[in-house]
């Protein structure tokens, strides 16, 4: 496990705390954004299947107050495919207990 792989999954994880920040306006979503908060759930829940429905429900905060139709349209766009799968390629390069044990300190920070 290389130095650049950790901080890759510190700085994803980050992100994605900071992404799901609670706003108090809806405006638009960033289309790479949601696919990293989408990816760190998708990769979060496959490592630590025990908590997959705290990471979903993170996931689901992102996009309150945005429509289906928006987050389905977002989601099938070239941009959101290309996130998500950079997001993916990175995040599975890590050893799982290493994530895992990442993706349960995210769980601890959101409580």
């Amino acid at each position: 496990m290389g130095i650049k792989s950790l901080c890759a999954l510190a700085l994803a994880l980050s992100a994605a705390v900071l992404a799901t920040a609670e706003t108090k306006d809806a405006t638009t979503i960033n289309i790479e954004s949601l696919a990293r908060v989408d990816g760190i759930a998708s990769y979060c829940g496959r490592v630590d299947p025990q908590h997959s429905s705290l990471y979903q429900q993170r996931s689901a905060a992102f996009v309150r107050g945005h429509s289906d139709s928006e987050i389905k349209g977002d989601r099938s766009t070239s941009r959101y495919q290309f996130a998500f799968g950079a997001v993916n390629q990175d995040l599975n390069k890590l050893a799982p207990n290493l994530g895992a044990g990442n993706c349960s300190a995210l769980i601890k920070g959101m409580q």
